[in-house]
């Protein structure tokens, strides 16, 4: 999913790379959720999805820092996935490529831990 959010930002679709890009943070958080307890969290929050892996992994404090840090944007993340159901909202060039760097970035942050 983030590939294809990569190929939508490039095209000039930045409504759908949003989403993309939240949907492959949200999908690989429960990924890592699920391989570490067997459980598939259900809920869409970044925010809830990274506290139940800082407990999980016994990573509270390094995952408390990385939320403080990018608060904003998990929020901005967040809301894309809520936006493309519920909410009449356009992405912009700058905008998109911020969230799905970000997106990388989280994972990578996750991967990590």
């Amino acid at each position: 999913m983030l590939s294809a959010s990569e190929k939508h930002l490039s095209s000039g679709d930045y409504d759908l790379a949003a989403f993309l890009a939240e949907q492959a943070a949200q999908l690989f958080l429960k990924y890592k959720v699920f391989t570490l307890t067997g459980e598939v969290p259900r809920t869409y929050s970044l925010r809830t999805l990274l506290q139940v892996l800082a407990v999980v992994l016994s990573a509270e404090d390094e995952v408390r820092g990385f939320v403080r840090e990018n608060r904003s944007l998990l929020i901005r993340l967040e809301e894309a996935y809520i936006a493309s159901r519920y909410l009449f909202r356009r992405y912009e060039r700058e905008e998109t490529e911020e969230l799905v760097a970000f997106a990388r970035r989280l994972m990578e942050f996750v991967g990590g831990l």
